[in-house]
């Protein structure tokens, strides 16, 4: 199941496999996905299958981030690999355990910190360069009617950069089924997205 995807300055694509544990990367121009990395640590549990997920490369193009909503062991996590040509089992980082999270998308702000969709926690959280928590924002949201709306399983992330806030999408999917629910909250964090190449 292709799932996240982001350019190298090179213009390589990387894109996340939720299903087989694996990023696979893509020439400039296009052509056939080639295993850039897999491991088992990367694998989602037999019960929820969504492991590898979200991807995004650090601002000094040196490490390669990744999210994982529920491993093996029912525990999501942030990792980082190197950007080299061929990384090895263990250039694997751990960079933030997340526990029961379900870390879902990510993207770095020009701060340099790295923002995680929590869908497990309906929440988003901000981690400092050394993985810390830096912050946490949570829900309910307004509507433009005023009307408060949860925060129900945030999936995917993105800045705009014109107002310094965080788009996140509510997938609203592991829940019953209400769509009202599907919607695109604007969340104040100030702070610009680091370029995607």
């Amino acid at each position: 199941m292709l799932n996240d995807l982001t350019f190298d300055p090179d213009g390589n694509l990387f894109v996340t496999d939720s299903f087989a544990a694996t990023i696979y990367k893509i020439p400039s121009g296009g052509g056939p996905p080639m295993v850039w990395f897999t491991d088992p640590r990367l694998a989602g549990n037999p019960l929820f299958p969504i492991g590898l997920n979200g991807i995004r490369i650090d601002k000094s193009n040196k490490k390669v981030y990744v999210s994982v909503t529920l491993d093996p062991t029912f525990n999501g996590a942030i990792y980082r690999l190197p950007m080299v040509a061929e990384p090895v089992a263990t250039d694997l980082e751990l960079f933030a355990p997340l526990g029961l999270t379900g870390p879902d998308g990510i993207a770095f702000g020009k701060s340099g910190k790295l923002y995680v969709a929590e869908a497990g926690m309906n929440a988003i959280k901000v981690l400092n360069p050394d993985g810390s928590v830096d912050a946490v924002y949570t829900g309910a949201a307004l509507n433009p009617a005023g009307l408060p709306v949860p925060w129900t399983n945030p999936a995917s992330i993105t800045f705009n950069d014109q107002n310094g806030t965080l788009l996140v999408t509510n997938h609203a999917s592991l829940g019953p089924y209400d769509p009202r629910l599907f919607v695109v909250f604007d969340v104040f964090v100030n702070d610009k997205g680091a370029p995607l190449h």
